[in-house]
């Protein structure tokens, strides 16, 4: 599959023959918040914000996006032939150790079971790995999540460990993709 990098608004998108990743800007505001408040698709994450708290995190996203080093990289996902926003699909860096991220993506309900989580997230890692030098991708997905999980060993993680997490006591599973198998 095709990946390219172009730049757009003095940004970098990245895209391959099917979908685009445009970096989140302060003119996603809404449909983040439509993510992000919307029970359903917030079901493996956490409990839905309601409206200000989705601001206020958008607002911190976008800060952390523009430090040095950067912490986090957020794209809205797209069809390469439409503005359609589908989804949107993340990483964020491990503040211990700078070579390793974890990455995410959650996609409208109208959008799912068409690949563009799968190839966000196939962007993205390649996109690190060349970009950043990262050699380790982490996802974490609640082992309820089939679908997350078995996205994820397509995508070539292998199963770390299941553990309870401390906040929410939900049993996760955490995959891993090392540098030497994007």
């Amino acid at each position: 599959m095709l990946s390219n990098q172009i730049m757009l608004n003095n940004e970098i998108m990245l895209n391959n023959e099917i979908i685009k990743l445009e970096k989140l800007n302060v003119k996603d505001k809404l449909f983040y918040r439509d993510i992000y408040t919307n029970p359903e698709l917030m079901r493996y994450v956490c409990q839905p914000f309601n409206n200000d708290t989705a601001d206020k995190y958008f607002n911190i996203a976008l800060k952390r996006m523009a430090t040095t080093p950067v912490k986090s990289l957020i794209y809205v996902i797209k069809p390469l032939i439409s503005e359609t926003k589908v989804g949107i699909t993340s990483l964020r860096w491990n503040q211990k150790y700078h070579d390793c991220v974890e990455i995410g993506a959650m996609i409208l309900k109208e959008y799912q079971r068409k690949k563009y989580a799968h190839m966000a997230k196939n962007l993205l890692i390649k996109h690190a790995v060349h970009k950043f030098n990262v050699r380790q991708v982490v996802a974490i997905c609640e082992k309820q999540n089939y679908a997350a999980n078995q996205a994820n060993r397509k995508l070539g993680f292998k199963l770390e460990k299941e553990f309870i997490d401390e906040n929410d006591k939900i049993i996760k599973i955490k995959w891993i993709i090392n540098k030497n198998n994007t």
